[in-house]
């Protein structure tokens, strides 16, 4: 499409067009595990989420290294696992996903040793820190805080997260980062809260929610596997903690069903809030900071994408992409299948041939005994 006057121009403003730019597939995940799977595999089908959470990133041009760190904001324990990693590490620069707003209140907590007890502090100190004014008329501002009230209601019927999951908000891992960075005289820089306010003014010129299409969607997929699925991570929320939930059942492949399950129901939201933020906390990363070593510790359903795009900037192979093994196109090939299916469909075009005295009208192999050619949009060139 580069002639502007193309016939195509119109067509081309209208088709959407991913905001990420990557080769490989992203938000990957196992469907139905605990339904289709026998006990066996399911035992220990999780993975650590020491692993999970963490992902060391290079590059061959500028000798640059980032340590990408997710955070679901609920686990002591991966608390001091970042801890220990700056203080191992000494990274150039630490950043982190929150506001300076927020370090600056969150700095005043002292004596706090778990997730548990720095929740405590956030109704009384860090709660209305990172709130957002939008600018506008009376009459755009009610609508706009109207349907943002009828979202939330919308995902609070499809996720049904209680109200002590706070997993947006930042937590002690956070709090742990801010110190650790400081004491070792590393570069601090602030991403911006997960609804900072060039995310609010996304959601505020956002005119691709609608509560019909939204209920389509919903009754769409109400009797589908994605509903047995979103009752059994409903069932492990109710049954865990935070922390627990986080550190047992909260690895990849639960965080790319949410992610899915978001864009298939409210598609324009997770746009907004996982692809751009995505690309956003990205070039932010990688351009703003000329250390060497960088850690930054971003919420967990951010960290797919990041990967994704270091990976397509720098010619490598995301995580999940994984090959067990090397391919050997010779000795991986099913030799024995290929020299049946075509002494098979000899056989039979002998035998159809000579039922019906003609000669063959394509030699090509079929596809199944029934069906048809697997060339067939080929076939006028063997006749």
């Amino acid at each position: 499409m580069s002639n502007p006057l193309s016939r195509y121009r119109m067509l081309y403003k209208k088709v959407p067009r991913p905001n990420s730019i990557t080769p490989f597939p992203k938000h990957v995940f196992m469907r139905s595990q605990n339904q289709f799977q026998h006990m066996g595999e399911r035992l220990g089908g999780q993975e650590d989420c020491l692993d999970t959470t963490f992902v060391h990133l290079t590059e061959r041009f500028n000798d640059r290294e980032l340590f990408l760190v997710g955070s679901m904001n609920s686990s002591t324990m991966l608390a001091r696992r970042t801890r220990k990693l700056i203080q191992e590490v000494k990274p150039d620069a630490v950043m982190v996903m929150t506001s300076p707003e927020w370090w600056d209140s969150a700095r005043l907590i002292e004596g706090v040793h778990s997730q548990e007890d720095f929740d405590m502090y956030y109704n009384e100190v860090l709660k209305n820190i990172d709130d957002f004014d939008v600018d506008t008329s009376w009459f755009r501002g009610s609508v706009f805080w109207i349907r943002i009230l009828l979202m939330k209601i919308f995902l609070k019927m499809t996720y049904l997260p209680g109200s002590h999951f706070r997993f947006y908000e930042p937590g002690l891992e956070i709090k742990y980062a801010c110190e650790e960075a400081e004491k070792l005289g590393a570069e601090l820089h602030f991403l911006g809260a997960e609804m900072n306010n060039i995310t609010w003014h996304r959601l505020y010129h956002d005119t691709k929610f609608t509560i019909l299409s939204t209920i389509k969607r919903m009754n769409e997929f109400g009797g589908s596997r994605w509903a047995v699925e979103a009752m059994d991570n409903l069932k492990k929320m109710q049954m865990t903690t935070p922390s627990q939930f986080t550190e047992v059942c909260c690895d990849s492949y639960t965080i790319n069903w949410y992610i899915k399950n978001l864009e298939l129901n409210f598609p324009s939201l997770k746009n907004i809030l996982v692809d751009k933020r995505d690309m956003a906390l990205y070039k932010y990363i990688t351009r703003k900071s000329k250390g060497k070593r960088i850690l930054a510790v971003v919420n967990q359903w951010h960290m797919e994408g990041i990967e994704h795009l270091w990976a397509h900037e720098f010619g490598q192979l995301p995580r999940s992409q994984k090959i067990i093994e090397e391919i050997d196109p010779i000795g991986d090939m099913n030799l024995h299948k290929g020299l049946f299916d075509v002494l098979y469909n000899a056989l039979h075009r002998k035998i159809k041939t000579a039922h019906s005295n003609t000669t063959p009208s394509s030699y090509s192999n079929m596809m199944n005994t029934y069906h048809r050619e697997q060339n067939w949009q080929y076939e006028h060139r063997n006749m």
